[in-house]
């Protein structure tokens, strides 16, 4: 096996495999071309010492097939901004319900601050770590599965003001919707399967912080749903602020979610009650209800309640409507 052989072997090792054969005959045809050049350039015949000094310009054979093969990342450059943001707003959560806990560990009548401190700390690492770990595995596999939508911008000498793409109005994107969007599902999401314990109402009891549960046990019997649902506008949102416009695909993603989310208010609204507070809970609470306020308050949770699930039915109706019309109006004028 003579060097140039040799040199492609070692090149092929770090191609990938499906087009590596392809590959490593194109890297040879270029080599072998090169070297016929340099021979007549030089007027000598091609001999070990020429195809060393054309091979050593080529250089290692790792970073001849890095040439070949594009840049791999867990997370893309393009991405890595909206990564970062989602780790700030997911943390920052964190560290407002951890305090919050902890001001309320500070309010009982035997309380061990260190204990309290040093328990905080072990329980935000614990989950930083894990809400870190869930962010990186989903922004791998979108990087994974779609990197389209990770690479980089093009070179700004490549790049030509009449190939942009014409953005609608309706099409432009409100970061700020998303960031609100994702912010709010996160604190949900956490609260619901976290810490379910600050759903309610606290009170002092006897030098003991005590908590009446607010949501009934039918409430979170809905819980992996609301948990798919919110999850699906997180992952949407994201790939919304990294392709930066709203497209066809995401607008019946969207879609989607809402039909979902109509039909879990239904479900929701037509089942049992979602509060587990009673007027004799609360009044025997001593924290200031009488048993006809207490009732007075219950009624309006339940009422609010399924206000805001009829409002999800209505408005999320409407939505689907508007935009169904707009996207089959888009698709008969193309």
């Amino acid at each position: 096996m003579n060097l140039i052989d040799r040199y492609i072997s070692h090149v092929g090792k770090h191609l990938p495999e499906k087009s590596r054969e392809d590959l490593k005959r194109e890297i040879r045809s270029l080599v072998e071309d090169t070297l016929e050049d340099r021979s007549k350039e030089l007027g000598r015949p091609v001999d070990e010492a020429l195809t060393v000094d054309v091979l050593k310009e080529f250089g290692r054979p790792e970073k001849m097939a890095a040439s070949y093969v594009p840049e791999r990342y867990l997370i893309s450059p393009r991405m890595f901004p909206i990564f970062w943001l989602v780790v700030r707003i997911v943390a920052s959560v964190l560290l407002a319900i951890m305090l919050v806990k902890l001001f309320i560990g500070f309010g009982q009548a035997d309380a061990n601050y260190a204990q309290l401190l040093i328990q905080m700390v072990i329980d935000f690492a614990a989950g930083a770590i894990s809400a870190f770990g869930n962010i990186v595995l989903v922004f791998a596999a979108i990087q994974y599965f779609i990197p389209e939508l990770g690479q980089q911008l093009d070179k700004e000498d490549e790049w030509n003001p009449l190939k942009m793409e014409k953005i609608e109005s309706d099409d432009e994107l409100s970061r700020f919707e998303q960031v609100f969007g994702i912010t709010f599902s996160v604190i949900g999401l956490a609260l619901f399967n976290f810490f379910p314990e600050l759903l309610g109402f606290g009170f002092v009891n006897n030098g003991e912080w005590m908590m009446l549960p607010a949501f009934s046990k039918a409430f979170f019997s809905y819980l992996p749903w609301i948990n798919l649902i919110w999850g699906a506008e997180i992952i949407l949102s994201l790939f919304l602020l990294i392709q930066g416009r709203w497209q066809a695909g995401t607008r019946w993603v969207s879609l989607g979610i809402k039909f979902m989310s109509i039909a879990l208010a239904g479900f929701m609204l037509a089942g049992p009650s979602l509060i587990s507070l009673n007027p004799e809970e609360l009044a025997r609470a001593e924290i200031g209800f009488t048993l006809e306020n207490a009732t007075r308050l219950i009624s309006l949770l339940e009422q609010g309640i399924k206000g805001t699930l009829i409002l999800v039915i209505v408005l999320g109706g409407f939505e689907i409507a508007k935009r169904i019309y707009k996207l089959l109006s888009a698709k008969a004028v193309k």
